[in-house]
């Protein structure tokens, strides 16, 4: 401070050029680099983040399509009489796949018999990158 005041008494063009230093306001060109920096790389972030989270909905959607399908099927076989030829024990059947939404769903059920319990077991394949199954199955007395 001492140092300050004694410059200030001379009047020089170098106590000016101090005072212009200490009187600035706002960034450096080095603060301005770092700061934008962490900038991108927290949108960057976020940005793979994002990405993560459609696949992660895109990969929801289609589990929830296949169990749709294999609900909706295995209803249509527990509404059919129990001796209908659908409903024959010891048969894998293929019914037509459906597709939604771009994705291609193949449909299975089977029939299993033994003492007059019926189990079925609707089995919903798809592949999006990977290959996915699901099944849901119930059994029916006579």
């Amino acid at each position: 401070m001492f140092f300050l005041l004694r410059r200030a008494e001379s009047g020089s063009r170098s106590e000016l050029a101090d005072k212009r230093t200490l009187r600035q306001k706002g960034f450096s060109l080095l603060e301005l680099l770092i700061g934008v920096t962490v900038l991108a790389i927290g949108l960057l972030a976020i940005g793979s983040l994002q990405v993560a989270s459609v696949r992660g909905n895109f990969s929801s959607n289609n589990v929830t399509q296949a169990t749709y399908i294999a609900q909706d099927g295995l209803e249509s076989l527990i509404n059919l009489p129990f001796d209908d030829g659908l409903l024959s024990s010891g048969r894998e059947y293929t019914p037509d796949p459906v597709k939604i939404g771009g994705v291609t769903f193949d449909r299975r059920y089977a029939v299993s018999e033994n003492n007059g319990l019926k189990t079925l077991s609707y089995t919903v394949r798809w592949y999006a990158g990977i290959n996915h199954a699901i099944t849901v199955s119930t059994s029916r007395y006579q």
